[in-house]
């Protein structure tokens, strides 16, 4: 079953506006060392996926010159003698420097790492400090100067870019892209049906499956909006609260009727999961448990989420369909797994790219992916949710705002498979906290053209 411990909820949410999933801050900065009294400035631009980009200038001493670098830079933690990492505090470290102009050769850009900490106030975290020590469990920020402050869209105008991104460069044009190619005359008639199914009644996993909800129609809406299909196209139904059963889950997937290879279909769930002893070889997905208040056989009211809704959306014959299922995928109930929170990003309420989405969504392509491979646990926080649709929302997002190229499928799902097993990794399913008891959640997909992750 799903494994997250929450507290029982009203059935009523309310979608939250907005997909931000880049936060950009200007820092301002000088370790005051005997051998460095430089003082920098940075343009610091945090995704929500871990990764982060750093372009920086300063003035070399010795020539008068201004230098310019880009970081590309890493979300670290630090781990706690639990062996649990400690959200509280985030560090951002450069993996490789790439000189813009007057090359130089201060040693502390190699290992510089910025710090970030959370506002007990807020639940967000914010700049603390940089350091140009080598691992992020000794940075120490003694002794620097620095200052941190945050920029939202409206703030980002040409003249604060040009300081440190030059107008021909292919990233400036990303923070004022140029208008889209737009869709074609047969695809503006493009109908994307998004149909969500989420236990959100569960006492014990219903806030969570609420989070996930407004997540998937808020992120899946703004990006078929922003890809220029038009508002009526886009058919949302939900399935929740006292309609969450079977029945209606399989007459929503009967009544589907995509124009074929045109429109767009996807499919999430967000509930409890399991797997059937006596179907150990016929499907390595698991089955959805659509129990509604009234019935208790959950062997009974239950779908297999590969052969009973993928296959059969499938042959529908829409141009793309996307199947999501982040439930657990166990042979019996196992107890609870209460994960700590990823660190809360401020968001700076960055654009898409329609082209992007286009590219994204209009493959002709079926993908089947699943939060947890054959007789693992999906984990999660009362607070953020199911941690494989945080992070699929999240990858999704990342490939579809302005700042990617070269965007696929493929990466996606990549990225949010290498998150989702990086955070189980530091997360235990049960007590004592020993190596033992660390969680084991690795999501699988498959798709048409046919590729399978492990």
């Amino acid at each position: 079953m799903k494994l997250i411990s929450i507290l029982l909820i009203p059935v009523f949410f309310i979608f939250s506006p907005g997909v931000q999933s880049q936060t950009v801050y200007h820092f301002n900065y000088n370790f005051q060392q005997a051998d460095d009294q430089t003082d920098y400035q940075a343009l610091f631009i945090l995704f929500e996926d871990g990764t982060a980009l750093a372009r920086i200038k300063y003035i070399k001493p010795s020539s008068g010159n201004e230098v310019k670098l880009e970081m590309n830079m890493r979300e670290l933690y630090v781990t706690e003698q639990s062996g649990m990492i400690d959200t509280s505090r985030v560090y951002y470290k450069s993996t490789g420097v790439r000189f813009i102009s007057a090359d130089d050769n201060i040693n502390s850009h190699d290992s510089l790492t910025f710090i970030f900490k959370t506002d007990p106030s807020t639940g967000f975290i914010e700049p603390f400090g940089v350091t140009a020590n080598v691992t992020a469990e000794t940075a120490n920020n003694s002794g620097t100067k620095f200052t941190g402050t945050y920029y939202s869209r409206k703030d980002l105008n040409p003249d604060f870019i040009k300081q440190f991104i030059s107008p021909d460069e292919a990233i400036y044009k990303s923070f004022f892209p140029l208008r889209s190619r737009g869709l074609t005359d047969s695809e503006k008639e493009t109908k994307m049906y998004l149909l969500v199914v989420a236990n959100i009644l569960d006492e014990d996993i219903g806030e969570a499956c609420i989070k996930d909800t407004q997540r998937i129609v808020e992120s899946f809406k703004e990006i078929a909006l922003k890809m220029g299909l038009l508002e009526k196209n886009v058919i949302i139904k939900t399935i929740t609260g006292y309609e969450y059963n079977r029945k209606n889950v399989e007459l929503a997937i009967k009544n589907l009727k995509p124009v074929r290879n045109r429109d767009i279909v996807v499919f999430y769930y967000s509930g409890h999961g399991f797997r059937k002893t006596t179907e150990r070889k016929i499907s390595r997905y698991p089955y959805l448990d659509l129990r509604s208040k009234a019935d208790s056989n959950y062997m009974v009211q239950s779908l297999n989420i590969e052969k009973d809704i993928y296959n059969k959306i499938v042959s529908k014959g829409a141009r793309f369909n996307l199947v999501l299922g982040d439930c657990c995928n166990t042979y019996v109930p196992l107890p609870k797994v209460e994960a700590p929170p990823p660190p809360r990003k401020k968001g700076s309420g960055f654009l898409l790219n329609p082209d992007n989405c286009k590219t994204l969504f209009m493959e002709n392509r079926s993908i089947l992916a699943c939060a947890a491979d054959s007789n693992q646990l999906a984990a999660g926080n009362r607070r953020m949710g199911s941690f494989f649709s945080y992070f699929f929302k999240n990858s999704l997002e990342n490939y579809c705002s302005i700042f990617q190229k070269d965007v696929s499928w493929d990466k996606i799902l990549d990225e949010t498979f290498l998150l989702t097993i990086d955070k189980a990794k530091h997360t235990y399913c049960s007590k004592p906290h020993i190596p033992a008891n660390i969680c084991d959640q690795k999501p699988i997909s498959i798709s048409f053209p046919e590729f399978l992750r492990q």
